[in-house]
């Protein structure tokens, strides 16, 4: 269920949690939600709810979906396109 580009910069600029998650993502190359949460001051599972619905546009993927805890994310090709042009 992906969006459209233009769609996408809507999704998350409408949400400055979503805008401060993706700008977290574009300056570290990868990062687990505790560490997002901490830098912007942020509860962990609501950076957690974030992280599964970009996954679920595309805009990030997990590089450790085999673990329960201590996931690591990253920008995707499509997320960091977003990202530019927010």
């Amino acid at each position: 269920m992906n969006m459209e580009s233009e769609e996408l910069i809507g999704y998350i600029y409408s949400s400055s949690l979503r805008r401060d998650v993706i700008k977290f993502l574009e300056k570290n190359t990868r990062a687990r939600p505790t560490e997002i949460a901490k830098s912007i001051g942020k509860y962990q599972s609501h950076i957690s709810n974030v992280l599964i619905a970009f996954e679920k546009e595309g805009l990030v993927k997990c590089i450790t979906p085999q673990k329960r805890t201590w996931r690591v994310y990253i920008l995707t090709e499509i997320g960091k396109n977003v990202s530019k042009k927010m």
